[in-house]
Order: structure tokens, then C-alpha cells, then sequence
């Protein structure tokens, strides 16, 4: 085994981000592209809630806090 494979059936949260890509783009695995577009849309949202909240800490905006309670709610 080569420094970048791993054992068969390891479990995701053990795997390289690199090999979990991997096999979602070669493998079947049913359900498997809606749990991850899911995740990918959580860590999306994460991301532009961070930037609200930068902008937020720069300069503070009542449109701004109301999107960020928003999008939180949404979460």
C-alpha cells in the first residue's frame, strides 16, 4: 500500500479529504451525492455567514445583522 491509499471500508471520518472526492466522483453510492451536496451547502453558508460577520464587526449594519439572524435561522 502506497503512502496516499488507505484500507478498504475506512470509515469518512477517517478517510483524506482527497480519497472521500475520489470515490464520490468514481464510486456508486446511492444517496451518497445528496448528503454530500448537503454538507457542501452547510460549509457554503458557513462561509458567507463569516463574511457578515466581518463586515459586521467593520461596520455595523441594521440590514446586515437582520440577514445574518436570517440566514442563522435558515441554518
Amino acid at each position: 500500500m502506497d503512502k496516499d491509499s488507505q484500507p478498504p471500508n475506512t470509515a469518512i471520518w477517517q478517510q483524506r479529504l482527497s480519497h472521500f472526492r475520489d470515490a464520490l466522483a468514481h464510486n456508486p453510492m446511492p444517496g451518497c451525492c445528496g448528503a454530500a451536496a448537503t454538507v457542501v451547502a452547510s460549509l457554503g453558508l458557513a462561509l458567507i455567514l463569516k463574511g457578515l460577520h466581518i463586515s459586521q464587526q467593520h461596520q455595523t449594519s441594521e440590514a446586515r445583522a437582520a440577514l445574518i439572524d436570517k440566514v442563522k435561522g435558515a441554518a
